[in-house]
């Protein structure tokens, strides 16, 4: 029995380690820091500095693009069925913010990037405490 249970313990401290490696996992941890810059700089209102807020964001859009690198098989990331929709919010919520930086980058527009900063930690925090990161 304790040589079974052993295995188990084992068996489900590999699972908690392969979790971590999942792709999903491993880009919202790098989105952090460049998301972090970009509300920092974002957070200084007219005196932002769109190449700080471009330099991020270019550091940012990598990192998405990790989390979106293959089909998020929210089973396989531990998120309860009844909390699946909720999660697919999130993920189009932030994907959708990104795409708000993208064009408030591009036209030089400051009213969108203060707006789309305000709104990316709530919605990364969410998506973060969903997949398990919180």
């Amino acid at each position: 029995m304790r040589k079974f249970l052993l295995a188990l313990c084992f068996s489900l401290l590999s699972l908690g380690g392969a979790a971590a490696d999942l792709p999903a996992i491993a880009g919202l941890k790098a989105f952090r820091q460049p998301m972090d810059e970009i509300v920092r700089e974002a957070g200084k209102g007219r005196d932002a500095d769109f190449a700080v807020v471009g330099k991020s964001y270019a550091a940012a859009g990598a990192a998405w693009k990790q989390v979106m690198s293959e089909p998020l098989d929210l089973d396989r990331y531990g998120v309860p069925a009844g909390r699946q929709e909720e999660t697919w919010r999130q993920v189009r919520t932030l994907g959708m913010l990104m795409g708000y930086l993208e064009e408030a980058i591009r036209r030089g527009d400051r009213t969108l990037m203060l707006r789309s900063a305000a709104m990316l930690p709530p919605a990364y925090e969410k998506l973060a405490a969903a997949l398990g990161m919180r």
